[in-house]
């Protein structure tokens, strides 16, 4: 390629473009990591910067960017130090140069692909995350690129920006941030699996306050603070709406004006939510089941106190055991949807009474009577129960020890699991102490007023007798 009528020349056009320019000697040189490029001319733009990390840098990516100078890559570019290179084959009066021309990928430049919606330097990304990149990473950066990015308003992210993306993309923890006035969501893959779960991939790129509709409210009472210097929930962690029960914090933390962005830390802190609202759940059986005098007054009291906040405890039946047949008849049932029977419900009884322990009953199993799913559909998360478990109220080992029984139905959204199953356990065994001890103190009042009642009788035998 005929670039100019004489070296000089070319060295002039060189030396105006505001584009960082170098020219290398022609002829096949060898490409290391150590030995310095075959420079003859450099312009300002160059010289400014970028002269010592492209000549005397030792990193594996200053080697791959040599080898391709040399003519040894087939790549018409190459991304490198901030910039998108060009290699152009020069000819002049018979001497054979090389001229090597950067654009900055900060910049919309005449030869970058732009479209509507992407940022002009998007895939600059890469280059900047560099070694970082894992195979799942890079299937990450191509979801970035591909989405609609035009309502952030940025026709360009500043390297301080792709910087923080960076930073966000290569942690462990699950971190996003906001971009722009729309404040549109970008995040690692952390956050994809531990916090997003099944809205990801739908929320990346789209605005914050319609990835998570939730926190708007709590956002939106806090906005001055936010806006001015960021923002940590911790006192009021959100509930994220979906088939699994969750809540999480966040932290906001602004950046700067210029960059319109923010950086957000999110944590599930499901577990801490979940095992205090249960702690809680057993202070208040404690305190106000703990000394009833009856079993209906018991039956009454536990199932309000279970229903107060429904989503631990979806549903809660009552059963006394009929002192004629022996049989067992509802007492009492929250929420008050149902009071009959069926085959499946008088099967899940039966087997309660001949078990010693309490029985977990499942809705996939087909252990958990339809009906009984039912009633959770009133209260909680309005879904159908889809565990239960059922305890006798036993004051001995014998079937004629048995009192009452109870059906608690469980939290739908949350998994069976061994945690579940101990909470689940333990508030069932904690509900029959109070229920036996209500009837325990029903049958002891019974049985003074039957002595009264007798005393009463013989003193008036013994006055008509006198």
């Amino acid at each position: 390629m005929e670039f100019a009528s004489t070296p000089a020349a070319l060295l002039l056009n060189a030396a105006r473009d505001s584009r960082p320019v170098f020219v290398l000697e022609g002829g096949a040189f060898v490409a290391t990591a150590k030995i310095n490029l075959p420079i003859s001319f450099c312009n300002d733009a160059f010289r400014e910067g970028l002269f010592e990390s492209l000549v005397n840098a030792s990193n594996g990516d200053a080697f791959v960017f040599r080898q391709w100078t040399s003519g040894s890559a087939v790549k018409a570019t190459n991304d490198f130090a901030g910039h998108r290179w060009t290699r152009t084959d020069v000819t002049v009066n018979s001497q054979n140069l090389v001229v090597i021309t950067g654009t900055d990928l900060m910049s919309n430049g005449d030869d970058e692909d732009v479209t509507d919606h992407h940022p002009a330097n998007i895939k600059a990304l890469r280059e900047i995350v560099g070694k970082f990149v894992t195979p799942s990473l890079d299937i990450h950066l191509d979801l970035i690129e591909n989405r609609d990015w035009s309502m952030a308003g940025l026709k360009l992210w500043p390297r301080e920006l792709l910087e923080l993306i960076r930073m966000v993309l290569i942690l462990d923890a699950p971190l996003a941030m906001t971009l722009g006035d729309a404040g549109l969501l970008i995040y690692n893959e952390s956050y994809a699996s531990k916090i997003a779960g099944s809205r990801h991939p739908r929320i990346m790129g789209i605005p914050l306050e319609e990835a998570w509709p939730e926190g708007r409210e709590l956002r939106a009472e806090h906005a001055p603070i936010i806006a001015a210097q960021g923002f940590h929930n911790a006192d009021s962690p959100v509930p994220i709406a979906g088939d699994v029960e969750k809540f999480c914090t966040w932290t906001m933390m602004k950046t700067s004006e210029r960059l319109k962005s923010q950086i957000v830390l999110s944590a599930d802190c499901s577990t801490s939510v979940i095992q205090e609202r249960r702690r809680s759940a057993f202070a208040v059986l404690r305190d106000q089941c703990n000394a009833l005098d009856s079993f209906s007054s018991f039956c009454t009291k536990a199932g309000s106190v279970c229903l107060a906040d429904p989503h631990d405890i979806s549903f809660m039946l009552c059963y006394q055991i009929d002192g004629d047949s022996g049989h067992p008849r509802v007492q009492t049932t929250f929420p008050k949807a149902w009071s009959g029977s069926s085959n499946a419900t008088d099967i899940a009884l039966s087997n309660a009474i001949q078990s010693k322990a309490s029985i977990f009953l499942i809705a996939e199993e087909g252990t958990l009577p339809l009906e009984w799913q039912d009633l959770a559909t009133v209260h909680g998360f309005g879904d159908r129960a889809k565990f239960a478990v059922i305890s006798c109220l036993r004051s001995g080992p014998e079937i004629t020890d048995i009192h009452g029984i109870v059906v608690v139905g469980l939290n739908p959204r949350r998994p069976l699991d061994t945690t579940h199953r101990a909470f689940a356990d333990s508030f069932v065994k904690e509900l029959s102490v109070y229920a036996l001890s209500a009837i325990r103190r029903e049958a002891e009042v019974k049985t003074s007023a039957s002595q009264t009642q007798r005393i009463d009788n013989f003193n008036k035998l013994f006055e008509m007798t006198e």
